[in-house]
C-alpha cells in the first residue's frame, strides 16, 4: 500500500507471501519506475 503524506491511498500492490520484504514488493510494482526516487520516503513498517 502506498499513501501520500496525508494518508491518501495512491496504490496497492498485488498479493505477495507474508515473508516477502516490503522493498522487494515495491521493486516489483509498477510504481517503482514511475516514482522520483530522490523524493520518495519510506518508514520502518510495523515494529511490534
Amino acid at each position: 500500500m502506498i499513501t501520500d503524506l496525508r494518508g491518501n491511498l495512491l496504490a496497492c500492490s498485488e498479493i505477495f507471501p507474508g515473508a516477502t520484504h516490503d522493498l522487494t514488493v515495491f521493486r516489483h510494482s509498477s510504481l517503482y519506475e514511475t516514482l522520483n526516487h530522490t523524493n520518495t520516503i519510506g518508514d520502518l513498517g510495523y515494529l511490534g
